[in-house]
């Protein structure tokens, strides 16, 4: 069972999103602005593990456990906005690119899935 605990110190990141592992494609992991990321103290289960790193955008956390569950979490209350269900586990950090997320999953025999999924309208454009 994974449990996450967002305790996020507000001089953090400055109204930046960090929508990739280490925050950009240079993978620095670095911001140079003052943060007002949300301060706020919640806790959410995904109940299975946490492999990767989430993005963020626009105070929204996108996580996504071993188990291939998808998950867009509010950052200021801990409320889940909405699930997907991938097939297969995932090891590798989402990404996000204006309103697309894209994510890879391993399904049986290692075979890798790609998908582009639409944060807004909250379905799968692409599974490769």
């Amino acid at each position: 069972m994974a449990i996450l605990a967002i305790f996020i110190n507000p001089i953090a990141g400055a109204n930046n999103n960090w929508t990739m592992f280490q925050e950009n494609v240079e993978h620095t992991g670095f911001i140079e602005e003052a943060g007002d990321f949300v301060s706020n103290l919640w806790i959410h289960s995904m109940n299975n593990p946490i492999l990767s790193s989430p993005a963020i955008q626009d105070k929204i956390i996108y996580l996504a456990s071993e188990n291939g569950l998808l998950e867009a979490i509010n950052m200021e209350n801990g409320d889940t906005n909405w699930k997907y269900q991938l097939n297969g586990s995932v090891q590798a950090s989402p990404v996000v690119k204006g309103d697309n997320l894209f994510i890879g999953a391993n399904v049986d025999n290692n075979k890798g899935y790609m998908y582009n999924y639409n944060i807004e309208n909250k379905k799968t454009i692409l599974e490769i």
